[in-house]
């Protein structure tokens, strides 16, 4: 939701203000049996045997898995999901005719990995009809997707001491716990921007 308006304070004030409420869900469904169920193994399941359809009759007996990267199974197979919340408020002020100041925050709080301010401020500066400056200074934060969270698969490898299932956990893992491996934290940044303009066309550099 958002509500946004135009005040008559000095040179107009345009302010706007959000409320954001989400639930963020990931999914993995289990693959078809056959490229899971007999592991890396080369072996026949003469109990549950997969029937070539290629022959007929339907007798021949295959190898079930794929090699390297089976599918995923009934362990790896979930839904899992987390809230989130963020209330923002925008401001943009001209104190001049030649000056205009703006800007921004943004309070958000994201299950699993706790609130984050940012913001951004900005500024404008016309020197004269064709030329003007501008810059701008922000930071941001970005919490771990939900992928990261919950993505769960295995695979077999290829080593010198022979084959070697591998397996891909996500942040609430037991395995993190008892390799000593903290939670995921969010990205955090800074940036910066200064630019010029004259005639039309305009210059600009930044950095984060």
């Amino acid at each position: 939701a958002e509500v946004s308006g135009k005040f008559d304070v000095l040179e107009d004030l345009n302010l706007a203000t959000g409320v954001e409420v989400r639930y963020d869900n990931y999914a993995i469904r289990k693959g078809d049996a056959v490229s899971w169920a007999y592991g890396r193994s080369n072996f026949v399941d003469t109990a549950n045997p997969i029937r070539n359809r290629s022959s007929f009759p339907l007798t021949v007996d295959v190898v079930g898995g794929i090699q390297g990267f089976p599918g995923f199974d009934p362990a790896a197979a979930g839904s899992d999901g987390r809230s989130a919340w963020d209330v923002y408020l925008d401001a943009e002020q001209n104190l001049t005719k030649w000056w205009l100041l703006g800007a921004s925050a943004r309070v958000e709080n994201v299950q699993y990995t706790g609130p984050a301010v940012v913001g951004k401020l900005g500024t404008r500066v016309d020197a004269g009809d064709y030329v003007f400056f501008r810059g701008s200074a922000s930071n941001g934060s970005r919490p771990p997707g939900v992928q990261q969270i919950f993505y769960s698969h295995k695979i077999t490898a290829i080593l010198p001491a022979g084959l070697t299932e591998t397996i891909t956990v996500g942040d609430g893992h037991r395995l993190r716990s008892a390799f000593g491996m903290g939670q995921l934290k969010p990205e955090t940044s800074l940036g910066g921007s200064v630019g010029v303009g004259a005639g039309g066309v305009e210059l600009g550099a930044g950095v984060e």
